[in-house]
């Protein structure tokens, strides 16, 4: 769980001290939820690479005042790598918006550039995607974890 070329062969994972997310002790229907450490505007929202070969990660964010975790992107890996990411969005209740002509929840495509790493342009309209219907028990399962307002405290 860690930046751009993190993933250490000879270790077979991301070194602790390369580890830009910590795992919050829960997980949705097996999958680990991560909040960033430190200050989010130094760091990427989602880590670039992974211990486990082809994991999905569930990325979440917490109220400096309230503690309380809110899941709002899910990172899609291969080979220990990003390819995708799941922008998540919600109404005022709480309530999942889908897809609609280029607005509400969205699935974007990671690229590879010539070193190995891993990046998207953001805002790029050609690279927004309505979310694989795949998904849909896990998006239902998010929307009810970030109901049930849990916190965490990780400072």
């Amino acid at each position: 769980m860690g930046g751009n070329g993190s993933f250490d062969k000879s270790i077979g994972g991301v070194p602790v001290v390369s580890r830009t997310h910590d795992e919050l002790p829960n997980r949705i229907n097996g999958h680990k939820i991560l909040v960033q450490k430190g200050d989010a505007k130094k760091q990427v929202k989602l880590p670039m690479n992974s211990n486990s070969e082809r994991p999905m990660y569930l990325c979440a964010s917490v109220d400096k005042t309230t503690k309380e975790v809110t899941i709002k992107q899910i990172g899609i890996y291969r080979n220990h790598k990003i390819v995708a990411e799941i922008d998540l969005e919600f109404d005022k209740k709480g309530n999942l918006i889908p897809y609609s002509k280029g607005k509400g929840s969205h699935l974007h495509l990671y690229n590879e550039d010539t070193k190995g790493n891993r990046s998207r342009k953001t805002h790029d309209k050609k690279n927004m995607f309505p979310v694989p219907r795949k998904y849909r028990k896990l998006l239902k399962q998010i929307e009810q974890y970030n109901k049930e307002k849990h916190t965490y405290d990780h400072e």
